[in-house]
């Protein structure tokens, strides 16, 4: 059982180059037989000649890039890790934007909604190389197992003090786990953060959420709690960066994050009760709760995320630096 882990790693390397050599060989029996003749201009989406050739460049270099990672990991070599984690991660990012950028473009009209129809009229050849890895979820499989496997093998070939992998002495994950893993989460959570307040604030704008349409005040409540998530969840993007690194002052966009959501929170809500206390009647009330949808969807989900982050990552590097035990 003690080799498992270069097993693993020598099947997900052949499975790397299985993927990456049909993915070119499609790529390269559409370009010679079938682009140009689905490529014609359209009125219709007048775009698809462009955006295929963006898309097969990126196929193309995910592709070549997953043989020579899946090279690698045939090998053992250590660099095969990074290799197969930045092919691995490319292609999870540029699925997601695609994603992303179908969504907003849907909610525009004009010059988009013809980049929208350009982008679904090129989706069947344009991600080509990578549509098998796509439809098995093959690059969050492979990210996780791999990960995996070179955790193993280096705790084999090297196992801790305290004769636990992946546990401290004292017992419980290690710190600098704890810190990286708050790491891809203050990311991820900055980059949902962008895309809610994106989503909700075009839906307000364009008159599409009861409660808020047709009604300045309330607008005005929704756009300024916008703003302010908007602002913080950028914070935590450079903090994120930080904390991979594991130095300490990637904690304080968080604790600068967690402050401004706090105190803007408290201000918002006292503006609330002097207003509301001019309300009478079932109209004023029923505007006091449209114009708290702000501060359910953008600003209490971040003051929790923030407040379990900076208490946990203190805590880790309290930990780290032999202070906490």
């Amino acid at each position: 059982m003690r080799r498992w882990p270069a097993i693993t790693l020598r099947a997900f390397g052949a499975l790397h180059i299985a993927f990456g050599v049909a993915g070119a060989a499609g790529i390269l029996w559409v370009y010679v037989g079938y682009a140009n003749r689905a490529l014609s201009w359209q009125p219709g989406h007048p775009y698809s000649r462009q955006l295929y050739y963006i898309h097969t460049v990126v196929d193309l270099l995910c592709v070549l890039l997953l043989i020579r990672a899946g090279v690698a990991l045939l090998r053992l070599e250590p660099h095969g890790r990074l290799l197969s984690n930045i092919v691995l991660v490319s292609e999870l990012a540029w699925f997601l934007v695609e994603l992303e950028a179908v969504m907003l473009l849907s909610f525009w009209g004009g010059t988009e909604s013809l980049v929208l129809a350009s982008m679904q009229s090129v989706s069947g050849i344009g991600d080509i190389g990578t549509i098998f890895q796509e439809l098995t979820g093959y690059p969050l499989i492979a990210l996780v197992a791999t990960n995996l496997a070179y955790r193993k093998q280096e705790s084999q070939q090297s196992p801790p003090a305290s004769g636990k992998t992946g546990f401290k002495a004292g017992g419980g994950p290690r710190p600098e786990t704890v810190v990286r893993v708050f790491s891809v989460l203050n990311i991820a959570v900055a980059l949902y953060g962008i895309d809610v307040v994106a989503v909700w604030y075009r839906l307000a704008k364009d008159g599409m959420v009861p409660g808020i349409a047709g009604d300045p005040t309330a607008l005005a409540i929704f756009s300024a709690d916008a703003a302010v998530a908007l602002l913080c969840s950028a914070l935590l993007i450079p903090g994120g960066v930080m904390l991979w690194r594991l130095k300490r002052r990637g904690i304080w966009p968080s604790v600068v994050a967690l402050g401004i959501l706090v105190g803007f929170f408290a201000l918002e809500q006292a503006l609330r009760m002097l207003l509301d206390a001019g309300m009478k009647g079932p109209n004023g009330l029923a505007r006091s709760r449209a114009s708290s949808l702000g501060v359910l969807l953008f600003i209490a989900p971040p003051i929790l995320f923030n407040a379990v982050a900076v208490l946990l990552v203190g805590r880790a590097f309290e930990r780290l630096e032999g202070k906490g035990g």
